[in-house]
């Protein structure tokens, strides 16, 4: 999804701004995160110095997503606003359309669809002046809608965005959009299978992205597709088949480093195997991603699959593994200052605590979570902490 079609710059491009962009660009496919997002910052202020408001549009969107990746939502934010008056200055309405969906982006990241929102309105107006770059950004804007909706659980407004983005993508020829509406109405499915839509359904709408995104070789978005189209199959009692799919995503998302996506794969594998009654051979699996995430010197990519695990003996009601597991995650999200990652641990922990009787113990842990959150300003956070307390 694209901010602004790749227009031919005024400017002439010095080679520092393309090769920090390129490298940030790549640094984020291949899950260098630190990397990332210290060109991205690189490219954004010389994309400024120069005045190339297309080159700031794409260096911010590698930046963010970057950002969201290391659950750096702050700085982001911060940045999105430092900009956005930069485009204000200006009176660029495209860039301050960008930075405003970027922000929606970030809200969401941090669980807050209803401030991404209230942005809505706000970002029409602006798009309505912003030329030749309208529908490049009333598309972002749609994709805003639809993970706005989905978080809140509105499955008819996310249906209709989706939809919407869906025949959009299409006039424009723009397949990877496409393929992510397409991938969206499958999670709207899933989100309305109590309203009787069906698991062949999500099945279907999901296989129309895998096929687009393998089409177009992007290995994220076929990854992403995998596993949803898997989770589709345990729900029709396929679970053979299911957790065939579910293992051939997490080899992709192993490739690509993205340790985000390889939990949301392996929690469809520990689901799998929990429906042939053996959850811990799926713990097992995980356990050997973990192993081999920490002789690669993965930190990032270890907490993550430490909390997925302490979520998972959470579930199977053995809480002193659970919390052995979090305790793990804690001291990897401390050392690497992510307030959030640390809060949610806590958290885990709490409970645990809670579920072995120790009550001072899960008390004094949820008070440490709520100072966390705190610090880290997610609202969230201090919810899930408070309702704890």
């Amino acid at each position: 999804s694209s901010c602004s079609a790749p227009a031919a710059s005024s400017h002439p491009v010095t080679a520092t701004m393309t090769t920090a962009y390129d490298s940030a660009k790549k640094a984020l496919e291949n899950g260098l995160l630190e990397v990332a997002l210290s060109k991205a910052s690189e490219a954004v202020s010389s994309f400024q110095g120069s005045k190339d408001a297309d080159g700031v549009e794409k260096a911010m969107k590698t930046y963010v997503a970057t950002c969201i990746a290391m659950d750096k939502t702050e700085d982001a934010k911060a940045k999105a606003k430092e900009v956005l008056l930069y485009f204000k200055e200006s009176d660029q309405k495209a860039g301050q359309a960008c930075m405003l969906i970027l922000q929606g982006e970030l809200s969401c990241a941090e669980k807050d669809p209803e401030a991404a929102l209230d942005l809505v309105t706000v970002v029409e107006g602006l798009i309505a002046g912003a030329g030749a770059k309208s529908e490049g950004l009333t598309q972002q804007l749609l994709n805003l809608q639809v993970s706005s909706h989905l978080l809140k659980g509105n499955a008819s407004e996310a249906m209709t965005a989706a939809k919407e983005l869906r025949s959009s993508a299409a006039k424009t020829g723009d397949k990877q959009l496409e393929a992510d509406a397409w991938h969206a109405i499958a999670n709207v499915y899933q989100l309305q299978e109590d309203d009787g839509a069906t698991a062949a359904d999500v099945l279907s709408a999901a296989e129309k992205a895998l096929t687009m995104y393998q089409e177009l070789g992007y290995k994220k978005g076929e990854a992403t597709a995998m596993n949803t189209v898997a989770r589709a199959q345990l729900r029709q009692e396929k679970v053979s088949q299911g957790l065939q799919t579910a293992t051939d995503a997490l080899k992709i998302f192993r490739s690509l480093k993205q340790s985000r996506g390889m939990v949301s794969a392996l929690e469809t594998i520990v689901q799998a195997h929990s429906l042939s009654e053996n959850p811990m051979a799926g713990l097992s699996v995980a356990n050997k991603e973990l192993a081999d995430l920490k002789t690669a010197g993965n930190q990032r990519g270890q907490a993550d699959v430490l909390d997925m695990i302490a979520q998972t003996h959470a579930m199977l009601g053995q809480p002193r593994s659970a919390k052995a597991a979090a305790e793990k995650a804690l001291n990897i999200y401390q050392a690497s200052g992510d307030k959030v990652g640390e809060g949610s641990m806590l958290l885990t922990m709490s409970e645990m605590d809670r579920m072995l009787g120790s009550m001072t113990e899960a008390t004094a842990d949820a008070e440490k979570s709520l100072r966390c959150f705190k610090e880290a300003a997610s609202k969230w956070g201090e919810e899930q902490a408070m309702a704890t307390l």
